[in-house]
């Protein structure tokens, strides 16, 4: 049984990251991103720039329900999503530039990794309560001072505790975020084994929402350049969990009986579950890779006019959603099957 509400919140984080890199790759050569450049595309970044914090939610969603489902997670999955996905980020680098994979760390090593350490805890599920807790250690701790302090070398930085380069690019750095992962898993499975959430807990969440809601706004402002990413990797672990509060409740509610009766007794409400974006997330979000790469290479041509930006804006998420499913019917005819 799927978590409609929470395939719901996916899916808007999804389309708004998906929208903003597609139009990102069209602008990664210059020091800021133009605004004005079609209405659309402005709408969307200034939604988004309210939630710059997305990946971060779909990153907590995928943890989440992999500790709901118990670690139901298939060995053959994880294979096809790294060979894809060292195609598709190679390609993002420029022509199937497996050179730059080997030696620059950015977010498609980070999600491996981030995914076999999810991986790990379904292996062994005694060591949850124990990583939820490191995890939620890890983000206390003050890991750039102590690169600093330790003088460890940059590639090293780059990796553990992330560097902002001149030109404001930052990578996927594991320290602390690796531990959203542990946290996320936690919580998921906490959640499958209470799933009735009580007056007493919702005593608990008016508050923290409450408090969330008055000091909403630490995203609200990323550069719209390069910078962006050291901007979302760099804010306060304080001003981090205050914009969280809301989408973990979200995720909270979506377990709800009464909540998945209004969508099961609603039918039409459902159709985001059944999108191949959210339904094969990970296969998805390299297929965007790609699209936004080999529009990427196009960019002077797209900037010729409004209309040719707005049409890309248009076709960005039935590309991607089209595309993943075409991909998605490709590894299930060439997956042996089991006699």
């Amino acid at each position: 049984m799927r978590l409609f509400l929470l395939d719901w919140v996916r899916m808007v984080f999804l389309v708004l990251i998906f929208l903003y890199d597609s139009y990102a790759a069209l602008w990664s050569n210059e020091s800021l991103w133009p605004m004005g450049k079609g209405q659309l595309w402005d709408w969307t970044f200034k939604t988004f720039a309210s939630f710059s914090f997305a990946g971060f939610v779909v990153l907590g969603a995928f943890a989440f329900l992999a500790g709901y489902k118990r670690g139901n997670i298939k060995t053959t999955n994880l294979i096809v999503l790294v060979v894809f996905g060292l195609l598709a980020v190679s390609f993002w680098e420029g022509g199937f530039n497996l050179g730059a994979i080997a030696t620059e760390w950015d977010i498609y090593h980070y999600l491996v990794l981030n995914i076999l350490c999810i991986y790990l805890v379904a292996w062994r599920p005694n060591l949850k309560w124990f990583l939820g807790l490191l995890g939620g250690v890890l983000f206390v701790l003050p890991w750039k001072e102590w690169a600093v302090n330790a003088d460890l070398a940059l590639p090293l930085q780059r990796i553990f505790t992330g560097v902002c380069l001149q030109d404001g690019r930052g990578g996927w750095h594991l320290l602390p975020w690796i531990g959203l992962s542990w946290l996320m898993y936690l919580f998921g499975d906490i959640t499958v084994r209470k799933p009735y959430l009580g007056l007493k807990e919702f005593g608990l969440w008016v508050p923290l929402l409450g408090y969330s809601f008055f000091n909403w706004g630490a995203y609200a402002e990323p550069p719209l350049s390069l910078g962006f990413y050291c901007y979302v990797f760099n804010q306060p672990v304080l001003d981090f969990w205050l914009q969280m509060i809301p989408i973990l409740f979200l995720f909270r509610l979506s377990s709800s009986d009464q909540v998945q009766k209004i969508f099961t007794n609603y039918p039409v409400l459902q159709w985001p579950s059944k999108l191949y974006i959210n339904k094969r997330l990970g296969l998805a979000f390299l297929v965007h890779i790609i699209v936004s790469s080999i529009f990427g290479e196009f960019d002077s041509f797209m900037k010729l006019s409004q209309w040719r930006l707005e049409l890309y804006f248009i076709l960005t998420i039935p590309m991607i959603e089209l595309l993943t499913r075409f991909v998605d019917s490709l590894i299930v005819r060439i997956r042996p099957t089991r006699c």
